[in-house]
């Protein structure tokens, strides 16, 4: 359910911890707290990385105890006018909603969400991820597979994304609170966390998946598609949403940006860019057999990697005139 209430687009879930020790209703809030405020911020982190930071999005807390557990019923808000501001600047905004499902505290009978795969993976390495047909990507892992979308397996990857659903399932650690579990606005449960799938979150265990820097080509109405992790020296930056020019070791080419928080950082001058400077990106590379053209797409800029000190010392001297001949 996506409910609109006031000035507002919303979608309603529930977080229910469950155990001995709370089968008076009481929980201690020391323990809760952070939790909580990991739901937000991982919820913050999923709408940045759909969004970026121009689209801002709260948690409120709303009482709903049932005697022998404790739980939360938690609404996620988004701004109306932020939304018709994107739409008048042809931008398109997911919603409240999309955001739960990338998240996976909302489930969708074709691909998974984030909450989903990082039990699911137990730690394991992602092993290969095969762009497929209908927009989801198919990853494969030692035991099995799932299918998914590209922001998930991006969050997966997410130093915050990850430490924040650490945060989220760490009441588990506890003794006498045995499951967790995630309650959509239909009631239903989607997600159930227990204390032997801690490892999975961190816990105990190497947190973090491991996340293979080339994703498999398949062809798509004649396309191959494939992805991979690289470093792009900046030739020339775009400051009007256009085409960078950028160099892969010594092969240059034009590439345009998906990441809605790296252009909104160049936007707001959180960037400064230096001669010789360079991206760490996940780039998309697109060809296109029947027109014989190949387009680069970079998805994710992972870090931005200024000129040496060295380099722009140089850069400043400038020109040094010839030393005249004894």
């Amino acid at each position: 359910m996506v409910a609109f209430i006031g000035m507002a687009d919303e979608a309603r879930f529930q977080v229910l911890y469950d155990g001995d020790a709370l089968r008076n209703g009481q929980m201690d809030v020391r323990q809760l707290a952070p939790a909580l405020l990991a739901v937000g911020e991982l919820l913050e982190e999923v709408n940045r990385s759909l969004n970026g930071p121009d689209v801002p999005t709260t948690v409120n807390v709303r009482a709903d105890f049932e005697r022998g557990s404790f739980g939360v019923d938690l609404n996620i808000v988004q701004s109306i006018l932020d939304h018709a501001k994107h739409v008048f600047l042809n931008q398109e905004i997911k919603d409240a909603k999309d955001v739960l499902t990338v998240a996976g505290f909302f489930a969708i009978p074709t691909w998974k969400g984030f909450l989903y795969l990082k039990k699911k993976l137990e730690g394991r390495p992602i092993e290969s991820a095969t762009a497929l047909q209908d927009g989801t990507v198919k990853i494969s892992f030692a035991g099995g597979f799932e299918v998914t979308k590209q922001e998930v397996v991006n969050l997966l990857r997410n130093d915050r994304a990850n430490s924040a659903a650490e945060k989220m399932v760490a009441p588990l650690n506890v003794s006498g609170i045995e499951e967790m579990q995630v309650i959509d606005d239909q009631e239903r449960v989607v997600e159930t966390v227990t204390k032997r799938d801690l490892p999975s979150f961190g816990i105990g265990a190497e947190g973090g998946a491991n996340i293979p820097t080339t994703i498999s080509s398949v062809t798509r109405e004649e396309r191959l598609i494939s992805r991979r992790e690289t470093i792009l020296r900046i030739l020339k930056p775009s400051f009007e949403r256009g085409k960078y020019h950028v160099a892969e070791g010594q092969i240059k080419f034009y590439v345009s940006i998906e990441d809605k928080v790296f252009l909104a950082q160049v936007e707001n001058d959180e960037i400064a860019f230096t001669a010789h400077g360079k991206m760490r990106v996940i780039l998309r590379q697109e060809v296109n057999a029947l027109e014989d053209t190949t387009s680069y797409i970079i998805e994710s800029v992972l870090q931005y990697i200024k000129a040496s000190k060295q380099t722009s010392l140089m850069l400043e001297e400038g020109p040094r005139s010839p030393t005249p001949s004894q």
